[in-house]
């Protein structure tokens, strides 16, 4: 058990004198902690463990304490709400972390791809049994001459076809290439942004941080 798991109720009443411990003083006393409380559930339970919210309803009446996602962001109503758009409202919903995802869980996500590709099912909160987002790894070509600022960054030429790193020829360009190809299933994709620049923007914002230096990847849907 944590040092920092405690219910400032239970404490109340372990702590009080026998001949206090009655419902008004008790009431009274978890009023007064319970800011104390909220503070320690929010941050250990919701922040570092993650939050079980589910995703904001339009439309949907919620009562004062309601926890909702909301682009991935947790709020909580602080007093009845409906038809509030909480990103909107701030006055009504109150901004408790960016990421529903608990840090404990975070602290682990890294570019092995069977980890990778979880973060990004977890993050777009992709709870579908089939249509996973997953990654392809791409055959890349690299038999080509390379021409740059100097000899350092070019490839050798020799006066013997023996001693040359690539072949020369005439009129090849290799084109774009990527490591690897992130799979989308369609409408998930699309449900991302109101345009393609939007769309792919909300997936690098995530991808980016865990993709390895040097590899370059693409973003398509099935």
């Amino acid at each position: 058990m944590s040092f920092y798991d405690y219910d400032t109720e239970q404490i109340n009443e372990e702590l009080l004198p026998p001949q206090l411990r009655q419902p008004i003083h008790k009431a009274w006393l978890k009023v007064l902690l319970h800011p104390l409380q909220w503070v320690r559930d929010v941050f250990f339970d919701s922040y570092i463990a993650g939050s079980a919210a589910t995703n904001w309803q339009s439309g949907t009446p919620y009562a004062a304490g309601s926890r909702k996602v909301r682009n991935n962001a947790v709020y909580e109503s602080v007093v009845f709400s409906l038809a509030k758009n909480p990103e909107k409202y701030p006055d009504v919903w109150v901004k408790l972390q960016d990421c529903f995802i608990g840090v404990d869980e975070r602290l682990k996500y890294k570019a092995q791809i069977i980890v990778f590709e979880y973060a990004l099912n977890r993050w777009f909160r992709n709870t579908a049994a089939t249509d996973q987002i997953y990654i392809e790894n791409n055959v890349t070509d690299s038999d080509f001459f390379l021409v740059g600022e100097s000899d350092i960054l070019s490839s050798t030429v020799s006066t013997s076809d023996l001693f040359a790193t690539d072949f020369v020829g005439q009129d090849y360009t290799p084109g774009t290439q990527y490591d690897y190809t992130i799979w989308f299933p369609v409408a998930l994709y699309n449900s991302l942004g109101s345009n393609a620049i939007n769309r792919e923007n909300a997936v690098r914002q995530i991808a980016n941080k865990y993709n390895m230096a040097g590899m370059a990847y693409n973003i398509d849907t099935f």
